[in-house]
């Protein structure tokens, strides 16, 4: 969640600094896509909010958390839905 707040407040302060690559429609994609909340299952494919990592989701655990497959490394990750974007919906 802390991330996903600084990735906020970063692309907020571009938009009101006038930064020319951070426009208005720039600002609504980042606003919608940092905000909003995933519905995960397992075999969804995901990504890390800074888009480094990639995988499949092979379990998702009572309290929440997400276990997924890196496809980078083929390690077993767990991490919160908040640290999580979903790429069901990506090209």
């Amino acid at each position: 969640m802390a991330v996903r707040k600084k990735q906020l407040a970063s692309l907020v302060a571009h938009f009101i600094a006038g930064v020319p690559e951070v426009d208005r429609t720039v600002l609504r994609t980042g606003l919608d896509e940092l905000t909003r909340l995933e519905n995960f299952q397992v075999g969804n494919k995901v990504t890390t909010l800074q888009k480094t990592l990639s995988g499949i989701i092979t379990k998702i655990d009572k309290d929440g958390d997400i276990v997924w497959k890196c496809d980078q490394t083929g390690a077993v990750m767990t991490g919160t839905p908040q640290s999580l974007l979903s790429l069901r919906s990506r090209k």
